[in-house]
């Protein structure tokens, strides 16, 4: 009796998929579906795709075989009376107008796909690949070179927004605390609809030969990657191909750094490119544009004296705001990371590059710091992070942990107000002393000596920006228009210029960014100060034409430099910057030993043999230089003041836009 009631599976006569009759040619050469047949039977001139897109549809005729050319016109669907009668052509609905058969789609095949884990208010799905339905951007681009690449199947829908994806780590970081995770699979199923329509049919971007590439690659990572290790050797072929934009960016920095002899653009015109896709959102995939952004640090057309969207703060902090978008400030979950296939260690890169970038930015043009490190809970880099470790990785490591603690420098410099002595920042002193102090020997900089032998271009410009914020801590604000400088900031301009010396002596220094002119500009105060003591002038005489060599070598890449020029000539022109007008007022102890602090301590790596100044400063420890030229109250230092001195050389400029 059971076996009678016993229920069969019932199969459904599956209908056969027929290949579409009509399609347009952006569709078919993208090899998405192409819904023209049905929207032109309904009265609208565009297919689906491309009115979502805004471009051109364009039927493409058959090659099939003459009985199915026939075909078309007998159904009638391109007889538009529409468009003979002479009206606009009607668009198809987009959006929350398109047919509940597609979004019922999307639906069912999110409700697959997030396994009841947690998603993102905004998960950002255009940090992943584009979808296997379209092509990447060198093959849209390049139409004779598409043999070259695989051909992509048309997947069913459901597979390709279930499957893992590039850069879905992003998927939960902002649902938790906004409920986000209640409307996972809405917010699911719309950013995986916006990535199948998303894709814009890029137009023709000239790209620099190959073997210009080439070249472009190796001047990267010799000169680059220390401070920026956004691409690897592994992959950056793959970036490349995939991605105009990058490989504009790239272009960019390599020819500003080091341009060919040979015919090539200028960086302007790889500059402008790179605008044109990114403000043009040709580049959906999130990393791409991270990537690229990191590396148009190495160009600046003007200096930042207005508001412009070519500085090194505007692209930095698009640069965040993306990133922290694409939830990269926040360690992805277990879960997350394995859907991602988005390595880990670059993450970590980019983030802490701008984070770098940014801190460096906040002290040198009065910024305010955009990353508020509480909202982060991503580890500092490591050298698992890189997928080789060598040097420069360790370099990059040290260049983080110092930019943290400038970061926090600027802020107190910017929030303390006018009273330095009550305000010195003790703590954050100790820091770069103990920054400098656990500095590993291999990294220490080598100019114990008169002569550097162990000369290394990345360790000596870590230290850069280190001694920058040594003579920023010890410059002491007067009525007159040159700042008072205590003995570590003089010791530490005199380093600065070692640095430069060391660098000009093996050739040009196009690889210096463009904060070196800041620095330049930092011991050039210091400098002038110490001219003007009897027994330091000679030497102070030879380290200001170091920095002068640099700042004219400097000016060729930076228009900043300029500035830092005028104000050198603006300064020594003063009539109260005459040589030799203090001679004997070393009574007075520096600021930083008030507070408790030993300034010898910043310069371990310092000897007498390391120049002229350095050998009377610690040769004798017990010269201490005057606070003010009367020798009176003590003056307080504030960093927004420092930067008024250089008003009459620039009226345009404002108060902290230096750079």
């Amino acid at each position: 009796m059971a076996d009678s009631y016993r229920f069969h599976a019932f199969k459904t006569h599956q209908v056969r998929r027929r290949r579409a009759v009509v399609v347009c040619i952006c569709c078919h050469e993208k090899k998405v579906k192409c819904d023209l047949q049905e929207t032109s039977g309904k009265g609208f001139g565009k297919c689906t795709n491309c009115a979502t897109a805004g471009i051109e549809c364009s039927v493409r005729p058959s090659r099939r075989c003459k009985r199915q050319q026939t075909r078309a016109p007998d159904s009638g669907i391109l007889d538009n009376s529409h468009q003979r009668q002479g009206g606009p052509p009607l668009t198809p609905p987009t959006g929350t107008e398109a047919s509940d058969s597609s979004v019922t789609q999307l639906q069912l095949s999110t409700s697959h796909s997030n396994n009841g884990e947690n998603f993102s208010l905004f998960p950002l799905s255009d940090i992943c690949d584009p979808s296997p339905h379209s092509m990447s951007d060198r093959e849209r681009v390049l139409p004779s070179q598409q043999s070259d690449h695989p051909v992509h199947v048309d997947a069913p829908v459901g597979d390709f927004i279930s499957a893992p994806r590039q850069g879905d780590a992003a998927d939960s970081y902002l649902g938790e605390p906004g409920y986000g995770v209640v409307y996972s699979s809405e917010i699911r199923s719309d950013a995986d609809g916006q990535r199948r329509q998303g894709t814009i049919l890029s137009e023709a971007v000239d790209l620099p030969p190959p073997e210009l590439q080439q070249g472009f690659e190796e001047t990267f990572f010799e000169y680059c990657y220390t401070w920026c290790p956004v691409l690897d050797r592994d992959t950056i072929q793959s970036d490349l191909e995939k991605s105009p934009l990058v490989v504009n960016a790239l272009s960019l920095a390599a020819s500003h750094i080091c341009p060919p002899v040979i015919k090539h653009a200028e960086p302007a015109t790889y500059y402008e490119k790179v605008k044109q896709l990114f403000y043009g959102d040709k580049e959906p995939n999130l990393l791409m544009c991270l990537k690229s952004i990191a590396l148009v640090y190495w160009w600046s057309p003007r200096p930042p004296s207005r508001v412009h969207r070519d500085s090194s703060w505007w692209w930095t902090t698009v640069a965040i705001r993306h990133a922290q978008h694409g939830g990269l400030h926040r360690e992805p979950k277990q879960g997350q990371l394995a859907r991602s296939l988005v390595n880990p260690g670059l993450r970590r890169r980019l983030w802490w590059t701008f984070f770098a970038r940014e801190r460096l930015t906040a002290i040198c043009q009065c910024r305010p710091c955009v990353i508020d490190k509480e909202d982060c809970n991503i580890p500092f880099p490591t050298l698992d992070d890189f997928p080789e470790k060598t040097l420069k990785a360790e370099v990059f490591i040290r260049w983080v942990m110092l930019c943290d603690t400038i970061g926090s420098i600027a802020k107190h410099l910017q929030r303390t107000g006018n009273n330095m002595i009550s305000h010195f920042p003790v703590e954050l002193a100790n820091e770069l002393i103990n920054w400098a102090q656990s500095q590993p020997e291999h990294l220490s900089l080598p100019v114990t000596s008169d002569r550097t032998v162990a000369f290394n271009r990345d360790i000596h410009q870590l230290h850069l920006p280190y001694l920058a914020v040594v003579i920023v801590l010890h410059l002491s604000q007067s009525a007159q228009p040159l700042p008072r400088a205590y003995p570590a900031a003089i010791l530490a301009a005199s380093c600065i210029a070692r640095i430069l010396k060391d660098c000009l002596m093996r050739g040009r220094v196009r690889y210096l960014m463009g904060i070196s002119c800041w620095y330049c500009g930092m011991a050039m105060l210091a400098l002038l100060h110490a001219r003007q003591i009897k027994h330091l002038a000679r030497h102070a005489d030879e380290d200001i034409q170091i920095v002068l060599l640099a700042l004219n070598e400097l000016k060729l890449m930076w228009p900043t430099a300029n500035i830092f020029l005028q104000g050198f000539e603006r300064l020594r022109n003063n009539p109260s910057s005459e040589e030799g007008q203090e001679e004997d007022l070393f009574d007075l102890e520096d600021i930083s030993t008030l507070h408790g602090i030993d300034w010898v301590n910043y310069f371990p790596f310092a000897s007498p043999n390391t120049s002229g100044l350095a050998n009377i400063l610690l040769g004798n420890r017990q010269m201490e230089l005057p606070i003010d030229q009367t020798g009176m109250e003590l003056t307080a230092f504030d960093l927004t003041d420092l930067f008024d001195h250089f008003d009459s050389f620039c009226d345009a400029f404002p108060t902290g836009d230096m750079l």
